[in-house]
């Protein structure tokens, strides 16, 4: 199925290969907005090119969509990570605040941090981006952060799959079920790769938890002695290695500290004019661990045909106690991957991702609701009328089908306004625009490369 001229994509792909860029991203951002603030589309040129759903055999259409997302300097954000989420959940009965506070750390799990800019292309102050974090990103292969976007199913992954994962079971989809426990209590230990060390004699050929637990719901992390490795396919024989120490999850790491995950509250204390409330209350970590369980969740179906192949999966320990991931070659390469994300926002054919993250955020959000925030922090229920889930998916897909980025946005805002909700920060109505803009640019995961040189590629 997913046979392509691999010498002239292989050769397309050179080029971001040897600069170290490769697209890992999924529901990629694909709402971008110009120096004025006018809304535009990351992939513009190839729905001008008239690429069509489902075809990655196209070299030109292959080239036009891997040169945008590598050249890209405008502030752009996901659709599905940000838009759909901010209005689900005000949709489930959430405040403003904590949908817009969900919305912003989901969208910057993809980055080092989210610095969003408002309808006029003018950067939102500090209070409305998030803190630096790094250790997440999709593209850190040196703290097991991209296994926080692909998070690879265990063993003999026969129990679950990508689109419907089974989030009981925490042997087989051991890094999603964790990060789910992690979400609602901070005492549950956020490991590198979710590698834990389990109670008693691990029991990995059982698709239910062993008497002696597993590698992912022991007590405290594994030994950061030991390693998770593998290659993470670019194409053909080419991949880049993912080499990262197990033990604690990373949060954020520069030449001056490594903060941990497990300290995330005192972070986001001492980075306090970050991420605020609207009467300038710092956001809580609950907020924020949801906010990236949830980002997870959703990347998974992103990348569910990845994720769903044999060839895919985690395992060990080896006789030396390391941890190994593979990804299957074809399913998971970068010229297939690149094009299942252009095709997850503005078709009439809605993909399965797409329209599965519609509903399990809904359901999720729902579940969060009933079994803590109602109950422990009451003060972030809106007490606005709600809406049924398939309300809610009706709404969003119709959104999401509209090619143009300006009447996708416009679309979202007059969702909101229909039901009493509240635009999300930099939109609000009454905010004019000026003749001056900013021209933030976002923050660039990679290196800005000419598209013309991608394209020349493609002409040889």
């Amino acid at each position: 199925f997913h046979s392509l001229n691999r010498g002239m994509n292989s050769l397309l792909l050179l080029l971001p290969l040897a600069l170290g860029v490769w697209p890992c991203g999924a529901f990629m951002e694909d709402l971008c907005f110009e120096a004025d603030g006018t809304p535009s589309n990351l992939f513009q040129n190839a729905f001008d090119m008239g690429c069509a759903y489902g075809d990655f055999t196209n070299k030109q259409c292959v080239a036009a969509v891997y040169a945008q997302w590598l050249n890209n300097t405008l502030f752009c954000r996901s659709t599905v990570h940000f838009d759909h989420l901010y209005f689900t959940a005000q949709a489930v009965g959430l405040t403003p605040d904590v949908a817009y506070l969900l919305a912003i750390f989901s969208g910057a799990m993809d980055f080092e941090e989210f610095n969003p800019v408002d309808k006029c292309g003018k950067q939102l102050p500090t209070s409305d981006a998030t803190p630096p974090f790094n250790g997440m990103k999709r593209t850190n292969f040196e703290t097991a952060g991209v296994l926080r976007h692909i998070p690879l199913m265990f063993h003999d992954h026969h129990c679950t799959t990508a689109l419907n994962p089974n989030l009981t079971n925490f042997n087989e989809e051991g890094i999603l079920s964790s990060m789910k426990s992690w979400a609602y209590d901070d005492s549950v230990p956020i490991c590198s790769a979710a590698i834990t060390t389990p109670k008693g004699e691990a029991d990995t050929s059982s698709h239910l938890n062993g008497a002696g637990g597993n590698f992912f719901t022991g007590a405290q992390c594994y030994s950061s002695d030991n390693w998770v490795t593998g290659p993470f396919p670019i194409i053909g024989n080419f991949s880049n290695p993912v080499e990262s120490p197990l033990g604690d999850q990373i949060l954020q790491k520069d030449s001056s500290e490594t903060v941990y995950m497990k300290d995330l509250g005192d972070y986001l204390d001492q980075n306090d004019e970050y991420a605020q409330f609207s009467n300038g209350d710092t956001v809580h970590p609950d907020i924020v661990r949801m906010a990236f369980f949830l980002h997870s969740l959703t990347d998974k179906f992103s990348h569910y045909e990845c994720e769903d192949a044999v060839a895919s999966l985690m395992d060990g320990p080896t006789a030396s106690g390391n941890f190994t991931l593979a990804m299957d070659a074809v399913e998971c390469e970068s010229t297939y991957h690149i094009m299942t994300h252009y095709w997850e926002v503005g078709f009439a054919t809605i993909a399965p991702q797409t329209s599965t993250a519609m509903g399990s955020v809904y359901d999720e959000l729902t579940e969060w609701i009933g079994k803590y925030v109602g109950t422990t922090n009451p003060s972030w229920l809106s007490g606005k009328d709600t809406l049924t889930r398939s309300e809610v998916v009706k709404i969003l897909s119709e959104q999401v089908k509209l090619q143009d980025a300006g009447d996708r946005l416009q679309y979202l805002l007059e969702a909101l306004d229909a039901n009493d909700y509240s635009r999300m920060r930099g939109f609000e109505s009454s905010r004019k625009c000026s003749s001056e803009s900013s021209g933030v640019g976002r923050a660039v995961e990679g290196i800005a490369l000419l598209a013309l040189l991608l394209l020349a590629v493609v002409t040889v």
